[in-house]
């Protein structure tokens, strides 16, 4: 058992440290919109929701969500990537890199202001933004799934900027 780990842990070593003359060694600033990669290095340990993860990346929706995030928030009538929602997207596409057979839904989500027609049509805009993004830096568009819910599913009730804000989201999840 104890050699079949070790050659796991020198398997994922190897992996981990290819690397392409395009991809970046370390992460600083924005970056532009196609340039800087994100290492999966500094791989987050501890629990969630009772699930203990390792510092090793799983191909499970809490370890990418505690590592990345899961969420992009965007602006007031807004699909623009922010610059935490463009690092949360390369996460994920860095991730997904290591795991061929994961496929994610992007959930496009609105505020409560607006027609339900809008808000479906700005939740599909937001949605396929993000996998336009994941697509732009190499994802097959066959592993991305996009959903609009509008303002049918608020993440936060209430009338306020602060739920507003935390309702105006692309979700990704896997399926």
């Amino acid at each position: 058992m104890k050699t079949m780990f070790g050659l796991l842990a020198v398997g994922v070593l190897v992996v981990g440290c290819s690397t392409t003359g395009e991809q970046a060694s370390t992460v600083s600033g924005d970056g532009d919109a196609l340039g800087d990669g994100i290492l999966i290095t500094g791989a987050s340990t501890g629990n969630v929701d009772g699930v203990g993860l390792s510092g090793v990346p799983q191909p499970t929706v809490d370890w990418v969500a505690l590592e990345f995030g899961d969420r992009v928030l965007f602006d007031y009538d807004s699909a623009a990537l922010t610059p935490d929602g463009l690092t949360m997207i390369r996460g994920w596409v860095e991730w997904m890199n290591l795991f061929p057979d994961v496929a994610v839904r992007i959930e496009g989500h609105c505020d409560e202001r607006g027609t339900r027609e809008y808000n479906l049509a700005l939740g599909d805009k937001r949605a396929s933004t993000v996998r336009d993004y994941m697509i732009a830096r190499g994802m097959d568009p066959e592993r991305i799934a996009v959903v609009s819910y509008g303002k049918e599913k608020p993440f936060i009730a209430g009338h306020t900027d602060e739920s507003w804000r935390e309702n105006r989201r692309g979700v990704l999840t896997i399926i």
